[in-house]
């Protein structure tokens, strides 16, 4: 069995920065395609102002734990890191089921999915609320 070191991938800026970057970008056009989609589709607004922010908060601030310890635990157990697919030395190695994954299959998913739910409540967006976590947690899976 190679040395627990040899596993761990090297994280590296030129990989890291995109993967940030989604943090900057994503809640950025979540916002612009959910309040696109709600005039579109002329739907209204919901949730009274002090309720939005905490019940946004409350689904929101979970969601960003969720997915940042699931992929710490892909990390530090699996030897990967998210974006395996597109960069060989990525790739995890190994299995993990215990922690957030005993519970969830995918809790990135999850947990990056609960984002923009959080959002659309504290904006009082119902796309933002129910359609783009639909569409993620779809893209996610396929």
């Amino acid at each position: 069995m190679p040395k627990k070191q040899n596993l761990i991938p090297k994280l590296h800026w030129k990989q890291l920065l995109p993967y940030l970057s989604i943090f900057i970008t994503a809640p950025i056009l979540t916002f612009l395609f959910g309040n696109w989609l709600d005039e579109i589709a002329g739907l209204p607004k919901f949730l009274p102002v002090p309720m939005n922010l905490i019940f946004g908060f409350l689904v929101f601030f979970p969601g960003l734990a969720i997915g940042i310890k699931s992929t710490r635990e892909l990390y530090k157990k699996g030897y990967g890191l998210p974006w395996g697919e597109l960069n060989e030395t990525s790739k995890s190695k190994k299995l993990v089921t215990n922690g957030l994954y005993t519970y969830c299959r995918n809790p990135m998913t999850l947990g990056y999915s609960l984002l923009p739910s959080g959002m659309g409540i504290m904006f009082r967006s119902l796309s933002m609320t129910f359609i783009i976590p639909t569409i993620i947690i779809t893209v996610a899976t396929i």
